[in-house]
């Protein structure tokens, strides 16, 4: 394993959050706290010194906070995202409207009349998250977007109808687990309508360059992208034993997109060579626990795509962060600049940008992880 030189970055350590984003319009319109700010891809633009002639990628783009950040200062990016309900909630972010032709529709949508549907799903699942009443709205509204040909417009009434149905549903997420209290809510249709006429506001106002911003469902491990074709690379993959980017939109994916609760994204098969290399790159490989095995597997894949990618001095920040296990901390920034330097990256430095306690049952300390920025190159 390669030599781990830390460096405290306090000044990241709220960027590295998706806190900051609550306040800012587009960036707000889906709550992701797996993400990070806006803030912090604007400072690692600035770090890495990417241009607006440069093409900059998110493998593991999430709710698109790189891909906006990056068209908001004018510059060409591309992200993927395994997650049906983040690609859609990446593409309405960042798509060039005719707002014009927008305003259209969502007037149109804000004067629809409640009719009450046949058919309301009736399963246990779906019957624990919402009231009869929120159901119908839900059906209702879905069965009148769907009628728009319009896609653009479509997936932007969509998206505000999935965020107004988790506002006026009865889960509460707590980690990787969806619980559900009944509890007052407002009505899903007046969520809704006041949703898509407060987007439709936030765009006006942002004045957006039409800049290309592509969002593709696809793997990490697996990019469709020529070799040598990016300039820089901004992301942050799945933590360590973090299982909540699984499950914790198992209600939104049911509902609007048809998967079964259980659903999780498809697994891709590992080269046959891909332990030996962990083996000779991580200390004690062997002895981590198997989840961390598995994710190491995954993500020396994905390291070796990010590399081919990157055009030759290419640059890339890696926002990760440590595992935390009942018997032990990983930590993972040190794990991945052995990953990195096995694919071929220079790592110029490692980042700490703040340190978390890892807890066992809430109350007993099992150390502290740190969550860190890696910044590579390929020379």
């Amino acid at each position: 394993m390669g030599q781990v030189n830390l460096t405290e970055a306090p000044e990241f350590s709220s960027l590295v959050t998706f806190e900051q984003n609550r306040k800012e319009r587009i960036h707000n319109w889906w709550w992701y706290k797996e993400g990070f700010s806006h803030a912090l891809v604007d400072k690692l633009l600035d770090r890495m010194h990417v241009g607006k002639e440069s093409l900059v990628l998110d493998p593991f783009c999430g709710s698109g906070t790189t891909l906006l950040a990056c068209k908001q200062k004018g510059i060409p990016s591309a992200g993927f995202e395994l997650n049906p309900l983040l690609v859609l909630v990446s593409r309405v972010k960042t798509r060039d409207y005719d707002l014009d032709g927008l305003a259209k529709f969502v007037k149109e949508a804000r004067a629809w009349k409640f009719e009450k549907p046949d058919i309301v799903p009736k399963g246990e699942f779906l019957r624990k998250a919402f009231s009869k009443y929120a159901l119908e709205d839900i059906v209702w509204l879905k069965g009148r977007i769907n009628l728009i040909r319009e896609e653009s417009a479509r997936e932007f009434l969509y998206l505000a109808l999935i965020e107004a149905a988790m506002k006026g549903s009865w889960t509460v997420k707590q980690g990787s687990v969806v619980k559900t209290r009944k509890r007052q809510v407002a009505p899903v249709g007046k969520i809704f309508k006041n949703n898509i006429r407060g987007w439709l506001k936030d765009l006006k106002k942002a004045g957006l360059p039409a800049v290309s911003a592509g969002v593709y469902a696809g793997d990490a491990r697996r990019l469709p992208i020529g070799t040598g074709s990016i300039d820089a690379i901004i992301t942050s993959p799945p933590y360590l034993n973090k299982p909540e980017w699984q499950s914790e939109f198992k209600v939104e994916l049911n509902l609007f997109f048809g998967l079964p609760p259980t659903w999780r994204p498809p697994d891709v098969a590992k080269e046959k060579l891909v332990d030996e290399n962990l083996r000779a790159a991580i200390d004690g490989f062997d002895s981590l626990p198997e989840d961390a095995k598995e994710y190491f597997g995954g993500m020396i894949d994905a390291l070796g795509e990010m590399h081919r990618v990157l055009k030759q001095g290419g640059k890339a920040a890696v926002v990760i962060g440590g595992g935390c296990f009942p018997d032990r901390v990983v930590e993972n920034d040190s794990c991945f600049v052995a990953l990195a330097e096995t694919v071929g990256f220079n790592v110029n430095e490692v980042l700490v940008a703040r340190r978390l306690c890892c807890t066992r049952d809430r109350t007993i300390k099992i150390g502290n992880v740190r969550e860190s920025i890696l910044m590579l190159e390929k020379n």
